[in-house]
């Protein structure tokens, strides 16, 4: 000890170091509304390509959902499962228990999703998919709306307008501009008609696949330039897929208008409406990624529309429906003033009972260096900037200085006993003796503390995710206080007394 307190530009040093990681480390931890634990949704959806829904359900259905309810590994485990199948989509809804981690319960549930399906016919593969999704993460939603414009005609702009920058928000796990009113093609083959003419599915989708199918023409140069020929595809409208052309068996030619009902509307998906100043309205989503940053998303979605909507007619305007940043914001700066209030009532009640500022000061010091220190601590566990991790430094505000003051007490009792003058070695020997007397009982103070709020941060399913953040902060926070009282209170001491012939008591 007496090597650390001799030369206390090392401590100095090493602290400095330490906060300048928490600053940096505080200035980096996503800032939500609630902790990272929560009770992950896991959505698994797609269409049915040719088949119908229980065609569909019987050949693959079955077997995948027995496949997702067997999910359990030692951090996983599923409380409930939903399927709904529609005429032309399905959805499993997937609940996993609290505390379950979104990450590893996404790639559980892809593994299986992907490994079955490489067996379903191509149709039904390409439009399969699994997402995440939270209750608790919070999202972003504006509205665009024209009194000149439907929704169709808005779309045709807004859509080309937005689509290459939605990828440049980092923290966004699902950013889409949805259209209410999107329209879908639904071709319902006759069975018996079908049937009589010795065909399946598989023959119409082959036939749509070659008339909505474009050929590349090769490149014919001109001089020095070069231009691709394109030939477009030989269907142009909805009304010529009645005549798309199907062969049927001894070759017979007959058109899909003839063995199946062609049907253009609003999609089954698009069940909801959303009205802007009386105006139909389109709607960007976006949700953040897990763990991610959803104060920054909501920041970065914001000025990607504000730049795009410079370039796109006047008559269309935004209005923001739900912005998360604005109520982070103000919620995490309510809980930051009253961090700052509880670290000023505990500074308040020192000076009163010590009545010296500059002693006053050096136990002070605590609170803000163990604050800072433990958001490397909270980086490093993956936790975020929350009303419930806030909430827990707000708590150890006021016992982070105990160490400083039994130390300091302390110290102060030994110099008490010794008023004569005093060379700098035998201040520096009776601080050394004095911290020696009590970093054990500080050590077991402190773990004594920490003992209460150990249970709370181990736990899991809800007691984890409502107070689990809020016990790790004051765990952090009020264990650092006590490795900073042992090292920078007394460094700070000795620096002062070394230089003061004055014994300043307590």
């Amino acid at each position: 000890m007496q090597s650390l307190y001799l030369n206390p530009f090392r401590i100095y040093i090493l602290i400095g170091i330490v906060g300048v990681l928490g600053i940096l480390s505080g200035l980096n931890l996503p800032i939500s509304l609630y902790p990272n634990s929560s009770k992950p949704t896991i959505y698994v959806g797609g269409s049915y390509g040719n088949l119908t829904s229980e065609q569909f359900v019987n050949s693959y259905a079955n077997n995948l959902e027995r496949l997702l309810k067997s999910i359990k590994t030692k951090n996983l485990s599923i409380d409930k499962m939903e399927s709904t199948y529609k005429r032309s989509n399905f959805d499993i809804k997937i609940e996993f228990s609290w505390g379950s981690d979104p990450k590893e319960a996404l790639k559980e549930v892809e593994t299986i999703l992907y490994r079955e399906a490489a067996n379903y016919p191509k149709e039904i593969r390409d439009f399969i998919h699994a997402n995440y999704w939270s209750n608790s993460s919070g999202f972003i939603a504006i509205s665009f709306f024209s009194p000149d414009r439907d929704l169709d005609q808005l779309y045709e702009v807004l859509e080309p307008a937005f689509a290459p920058h939605l990828k440049s928000i980092e923290d966004a796990n699902n950013i889409n501009l949805w259209n209410p009113d999107k329209k879908e093609i639904r071709i319902i083959p006759d069975p018996t008609t079908m049937a009589s003419l010795g065909l399946v599915p598989a023959d119409i989708f082959r036939a749509l696949s070659i008339a909505t199918q474009s050929y590349n023409g090769g490149q014919l140069r001109v001089g020095d330039e070069s231009f691709l020929l394109q030939m477009p595809a030989s269907l142009q409208s909805i009304e010529e897929l009645n005549f798309v052309t199907i062969i049927g068996s001894m070759n017979k030619k007959i058109n899909l208008g003839q063995i199946a009902k062609i049907e253009y509307s609003i999609s089954e998906s698009s069940q909801r409406m959303f009205k802007t100043n009386g105006n139909k309205s389109l709607i960007l989503f976006a949700d953040p990624k897990t763990g991610g940053n959803l104060k920054k998303m909501a920041e970065d979605t914001k000025v990607m529309v504000s730049n795009v909507m410079k370039n796109v007619p006047s008559d269309i305007q935004y209005r923001l429906l739900v912005d998360p940043s604005e109520f982070i914001r103000q919620a995490v700066s309510n809980v930051m003033k009253e961090v700052f209030l509880a670290a000023g009532l505990a500074v308040l009640v020192l000076f009163v009972f010590i009545g010296n500022f500059k002693n006053t000061i050096t136990a002070a010091i605590e609170i803000p260096i163990s604050m800072i220190i433990s958001f490397v601590l909270m980086r490093m566990s993956d936790m975020n900037l929350n009303l419930i991790s806030l909430g827990g430094l707000a708590l150890s505000a006021g016992m982070n200085v105990d160490a400083s003051v039994v130390v300091l007490e302390n110290i102060f009792r030994h110099f008490e006993m010794n008023n004569k003058n005093l060379s700098a070695q035998q201040k520096l020997n009776m601080i050394v003796q004095a911290v020696r007397e009590v970093w054990k009982p500080i050590i077991g103070a402190t773990l004594a503390s920490l003992v209460v709020f150990l249970p709370l941060a181990i736990t899991r399913d809800l007691t984890q995710a409502v107070l689990g953040d809020l016990a790790l902060a004051v765990v952090y926070s009020h264990g650092v206080s006590a490795i900073v009282a042992l090292l920078l209170v007394p460094t700070i001491r000795y620096h002062i007394l070394k230089r003061s012939k004055k014994i300043e008591a307590l």
